[in-house]
């Protein structure tokens, strides 16, 4: 018996999505500073606050975390996938 595998449109889809939550997060780091003069009432333009924003020096770290957590997503969805195949009863053949 072969062993099931996620289609490759889905694999795409979870690391696209693991990249995306990965980025979104290290844009909410980055801009925890201008939010902070905000609330404290400080008038900020929307270039200052873009000024904090400093991914080129984390792109390495942001596309690894990326990787890693797409692999786990896959991984995941494929052992659910396994599991639900390996519990599904095989119909018995009639032997005639």
């Amino acid at each position: 018996m072969s062993v099931p595998t996620l289609p490759l449109p889905q694999k795409i889809k979870a690391y696209a999505a693991s990249f995306l939550l990965v980025l979104l997060i290290y844009v909410v780091i980055d801009l925890y500073v201008p939010l902070k003069h905000l609330f404290v009432g400080e008038p900020l333009s929307f270039q200052e606050a873009f000024t904090y924003i400093n991914l080129q020096s984390k792109w390495p770290i942001i596309l690894i975390i990326g990787l890693l957590m797409g692999r786990n997503s896959v991984r995941k969805k494929e052992r659910a996938l396994q599991g639900a195949v390996s519990q599904t009863p095989v119909p018995p053949t009639s032997v005639q």
